[in-house]
């Protein structure tokens, strides 16, 4: 991204991050895109097998010979073919309703103004081990309100090292400016000279270290 889309990005994210409202939208944001992008990727594909199937079965009652061996065999593929598409979207299907399920469990935690250890254990567990950017993202934002406890802060410690989306990295070094995590001060520093991460994460790094 260019300079100025960056310095953008990151003003938007600045102002959201600790908005609950805006954490919620955002999900049901992602919600209704997954909806319309499923029924795209279902319609054209589906479409696509569904037109060539009619074709076939029309030129096998109206214009092949009974009993043509090639024109039965590229049937029975076809109905492979859907049926492995059915398989498919079905899996697809089930990952998307984990991941939005898992979303809605991070983010009804928002509302508990005194969650128990084990509540705080398992936002940290999401943030380290969840493969969805925005569960942990949202993880993360639950921890905010809890960031004076020792469990979270050092939680949130023990899981950077091993974060690799950007997003989620520069939004844990917020955390740790926003939690005094003196801590956190070495992983800065390492990221700050590192050459070969995201630029953003190093002056993400950078500006931590100044502000800790």
């Amino acid at each position: 991204p260019t300079p100025r889309l960056r310095a953008s990005f990151y003003a938007m994210l600045e102002e959201e991050k600790n908005s609950a409202e805006s954490i919620r939208a955002a999900a049901a944001r992602q919600r209704r895109a997954a909806r319309m992008s499923l029924w795209r990727w279902i319609l054209a594909p589906t479409g696509a097998v569904a037109i060539a199937l009619v074709a076939f079965l029309t030129g096998t009652r109206f214009g092949a010979p009974a009993g043509n061996g090639d024109t039965k065999k590229e049937i029975a593929d076809l109905h492979d073919q859907m049926n492995k598409m059915n398989e498919a979207v079905g899996t697809w299907i089930q990952i998307q309703k984990s991941t939005s399920d898992r979303l809605n469990n991070v983010l009804a935690t928002l509302d508990q103004r005194n969650p128990n250890q084990k509540v705080l254990a398992d936002l940290i567990g999401a943030l380290a081990i969840d493969p969805s950017v925005n569960v942990r993202l949202s993880a993360l934002d639950a921890l905010y309100p809890h960031a004076n406890q020792p469990l979270v802060r050092e939680g949130v410690l023990a899981t950077f090292p091993r974060e690799q989306n950007p997003l989620v990295k520069v939004a844990m070094i917020d955390f740790f400016v926003a939690a005094h995590e003196h801590g956190a001060a070495p992983e800065l520093e390492k990221l700050a000279r590192d050459q070969t991460i995201d630029l953003a994460v190093r002056n993400a790094a950078k500006r931590g270290l100044a502000q800790l």
